[in-house]
């Protein structure tokens, strides 16, 4: 989700809650015979405040699965995830005394911090990600629709080499030496139709855009000019594929963050309920 004008009152409203829990912490430690603790009536009030916080921004998953709006648009949810799971790093802190306790207690503020900057690391991944996209990948396609849309290409470059041939699929030369005019389709057969494939071998030729830019300028020096406008629009058939390849990487790094965050976050509300059933019976 980007950060923009519609999230001002979740922004305001989070920093005034912050300040609030700061303007009583301030006091409190300095009073404090032993300091801030957990033990204290101020430190389990924030102890209970930030573990409220955790689980309405863990609600998020839950409100996916439900259809109803009746519970709030996803959007609301969203922002509100981002925001009060961010006002609870103050309360979690100001509840342990910025202290980490033993080692129940440090497994979970480490598993909590582990949380707090994966989803920050998100949200600039968010921010910045799709911006290079726009400029990196200007032919892009939606996400769960990358198989389909490199399908077309290769059935658009299929329709390019049967213009000029009766057939597509001939048996290849191993060892290259074709005529010149049947030069082009055994160069699609082995390089450009293989680039074109769902799993793209990272070694192939065309891979980089400077090395394949090299190859072209080959081909089209060495088949007959009628042929020249097809090797043209191969070429720019594989430009395409690997804007595609690119647009993939950069959707993996934008979401992969999540393979991580989401499983922490589970991990984190299990160690906080075990922290406080040991806390009130231990």
């Amino acid at each position: 989700m980007l950060i923009n004008r519609g999230h001002a009152a979740w922004c305001v409203t989070s920093l005034g809650l912050v300040a609030v829990a700061t303007g009583v912490y301030v006091p409190y430690a300095n009073s404090a015979v032993y300091g801030a603790t957990g033990n204290s009536i101020i430190g389990l009030l924030f102890g209970i405040a930030g573990t409220i916080a955790m689980i309405f921004a863990g609600l998020l998953a839950a409100r996916k699965r439900i259809v109803s709006r009746k519970l709030g648009s996803i959007s609301w949810w969203l922002k509100g995830h981002l925001w009060v799971g961010l006002v609870s790093v103050p309360l979690i802190f100001f509840h342990s005394g910025f202290r980490f306790g033993g080692l129940l207690e440090q497994l979970t503020m480490w598993c909590f911090l582990t949380v707090i900057i994966s989803g920050v690391i998100g949200q600039i991944l968010q921010h910045v990600t799709p911006r290079f996209m726009k400029t990196a990948t200007p032919q892009q396609a939606i996400f769960e629709q990358l198989e389909v849309a490199i399908n077309s290409l290769k059935k658009a470059a299929d329709a390019q080499v049967l213009s000029a041939y009766d057939t597509l699929f001939v048996d290849v030369q191993d060892d290259g030496e074709e005529s010149p005019d049947d030069f082009l389709r055994a160069f699609y057969l082995r390089h450009v139709r293989t680039f074109l494939q769902i799993e793209v071998d990272p070694d192939s030729s065309l891979f980089n855009a400077t090395q394949a830019e090299g190859i072209f300028a080959t081909i089209r020096e060495g088949i007959p000019r009628k042929m020249v406008p097809i090797a043209v629009e191969l070429e720019s058939i594989c430009n395409e594929r690997r804007q595609l390849i690119l647009q993939n990487k950069l959707q993996w790094i934008m979401h992969g963050w999540t393979l991580i965050h989401i499983p922490l976050s589970m991990s984190l509300l299990i160690l906080t309920l075990v922290h406080v059933v040991m806390s009130l019976y231990f």
